[in-house]
């Protein structure tokens, strides 16, 4: 009852109280808008602590469908997806990664992923993000991809690095660290 009041009275978890009832957002970053038929600029933001979505005033330089995102420190870095190519306005797989900087309040291009790949999954542990499978420029017939890259935000500069492949190729897949 305290938090609700608080967040009531300050429109969020006040900086005093921050310990104590810790601010917690989630994010929601592209996916596919009926509207246009056309992968989506768009953030949505939550705060668990008012129960409330807000739409951030952070747009994506291009749209994005069917990729992932994972949250390191105060980044969030999608990779992967679909998006349209504005020469041809056709979907292409993107190779392209996103860094967003919640501190900053901004989105930049950040190092692309060494293969083109949509409905890749991705998991995180510590500051290293794995992304696995997916369809893409190797992916024959729709066939999913084996390949697996993992980027380490710690070391500079970023660099996508391969590793060793999946046993069974997958997209539309889901991972988490244990």
């Amino acid at each position: 009852q305290l938090a609700d009041e608080l967040i009531k009275k300050h429109g969020s978890t006040p900086h005093f109280a921050m310990p104590r009832l810790p601010q917690t957002f989630l994010f929601t970053i592209g996916g596919f808008n009926r509207a246009t038929n056309a992968p989506s600029t768009s953030m949505e933001v939550y705060d668990s602590n008012s129960n409330h979505w807000s739409g951030d005033k952070l747009e994506l330089p291009v749209g994005l469908d069917d990729c992932t995102a994972q949250a390191v420190v105060e980044k969030i870095y999608t990779s992967g997806g679909k998006s349209v190519d504005p020469r041809t306005q056709r979907s292409v797989d993107s190779s392209q990664t996103l860094k967003l900087d919640v501190d900053k309040n901004t989105v930049e291009c950040s190092v692309p992923l060494k293969e083109e790949r949509n409905c890749p999954t991705s998991a995180v542990v510590d500051s290293t993000i794995y992304i696995f499978g997916g369809l893409g420029q190797e992916a024959v017939m729709s066939l999913a991809l084996k390949s697996c890259e993992k980027l380490d935000t710690s070391q500079l500069p970023l660099n996508w690095e391969r590793i060793r492949p999946l046993e069974q190729g997958r997209y539309y897949a889901r991972a988490a660290a244990l």
